[in-house]
């Protein structure tokens, strides 16, 4: 399956419902595929998302959240400033493939006009007021998307790639929704395999939602 449709605008009950049926969007660029091929293999997708009600932070999770309690956090508006883009220019050096190179590249053209959702920014700033960290949610009705995260290569020893995400779930409990979709990770090992370390994780055959383990190899 490899599908791709362009939606203006939706309702956050609507987004709701595309996720759940394993679309993700950037902007009103809405995607699925069930499987990718990388470095010569063919690897096995599986959308992935956490059931709010059931999650609680593990020890590692609980080690990353004091390790950036000196930070200030923020959740608001997205801002594609220039200190934004040099964030994005830094972290990009991480990837091989696909890197992204503007804030439109995920996020879409359309992004402060809030099409077609709303997205919000959490951000993470030093206490001298550096920007280390930036993630980006597409809001629904009873759930939150989780589209991308990017921080400062300098300080990857705080993990504030797992701190992020752990704003996000925090930041879904509060709101009220229960649903956090974490995008895709692989059944074969990959770089996502962060994603599968979560409490109340579920996976999606692209038929309906499972709450056992994941499924994986390797």
């Amino acid at each position: 399956m490899n599908e791709i449709a362009f939606l203006d605008h939706a309702t956050p009950r609507q987004m709701d419902l595309l996720w759940s049926l394993g679309w993700r969007n950037f902007g009103k660029r809405f995607f699925r595929y069930s499987s990718f091929p990388y470095r010569g293999d063919q690897l096995t997708i599986i959308p992935l998302r956490i059931d709010i009600r059931a999650f609680s932070p593990s020890d590692s999770h609980r080690r990353a959240i004091r390790k950036n309690s000196d930070l200030n956090w923020n959740i608001g508006p997205v801002v594609t400033d220039a200190e934004h883009q040099g964030l994005l220019e830094l972290h990009a050096l991480r990837f091989e493939d696909n890197r992204p190179e503007t804030h439109a590249d995920f996020l879409g053209e359309e992004v402060m006009e809030s099409r077609p959702c709303e997205v919000r920014e959490v951000s993470a700033r030093s206490p001298k007021g550096t920007l280390l960290a930036s993630s980006y949610i597409g809001v629904g009705e009873e759930a939150f998307s989780s589209i991308h995260a990017m921080f400062h290569p300098e300080v990857h020893r705080r993990r504030l790639g797992i701190a992020t995400l752990l704003r996000e779930i925090k930041e879904t409990r509060v709101s009220g929704r229960r649903f956090l979709y974490l995008g895709y990770a692989t059944v074969e090992p990959s770089f996502y395999d962060y994603k599968k370390r979560f409490s109340g994780l579920e996976w999606y055959d692209w038929e309906e939602w499972h709450a056992s383990p994941v499924p994986s190899q390797g």
